[in-house]
């Protein structure tokens, strides 16, 4: 984050304010800038290869998704309980509030990092926007094959950068590959 808080030299811009994909994107331009476009991985713990950044591809927000232009919400509608849900991107806000209940729950000896995350996104659910609305709607009432559909439509939408591409091996083949960063 202090990297790329630095990064950042437009007046009132704030790495809080963006969204993980925002992020994912300064990063990729920050490596390139400083280091060039050539990334070396492993594959398969025996060979390296050359991964060339500006061949990623950037998935860009389609505005179109958005309930008001210029604000993080979006709609969804389950496709098995048809509940209404409103929701934000997770952004650097939320990311820290994550964070540290995250941490809570581990000291507790718990695991709740995916209602977590819902909790924070999940702004409201069939009109309801109290807090207890939504808590007892992720605890209690999001169903298995909905939330399911929801984590894939977040994924669709999200802004971000693709981070599948392909690299020729030294056989001359072809692999697809996930960048790690």
């Amino acid at each position: 984050d202090k990297l790329l808080e630095s990064i950042i030299v437009t007046e009132g811009v704030k790495l809080e304010d963006f969204v993980v994909g925002d992020k994912n994107a300064l990063l990729v331009s920050a490596r390139i800038l400083g280091y060039g476009k050539d990334y070396p991985i492993m594959l398969n713990a025996d060979e390296e290869v050359n991964v060339d950044l500006t061949k990623l591809k950037e998935v860009w927000l389609d505005e179109k998704n958005l309930i008001e232009k210029h604000k993080n919400e979006f709609k969804f509608t389950t496709p098995i309980s048809k509940t209404k849900i409103v929701f934000s991107l997770l952004d650097g806000h939320m990311e820290k509030q994550l964070d540290e209940l995250n941490k809570a729950y581990e000291k507790a000896g718990q695991s709740r990092e995916l209602t977590n995350r819902y909790k924070l996104i999940i702004k409201s659910v069939d009109g309801k926007s109290e807090r207890k609305d939504i808590d007892d709607f992720v605890d209690n009432q999001f169903m298995a094959r909905d939330s399911v559909s929801f984590r894939e439509y977040i994924n669709d939408i999200n802004p971000d950068i693709d981070f599948t591409t392909k690299v020729k091996l030294s056989d001359g083949f072809e692999q697809e590959v996930t960048v790690p960063m």
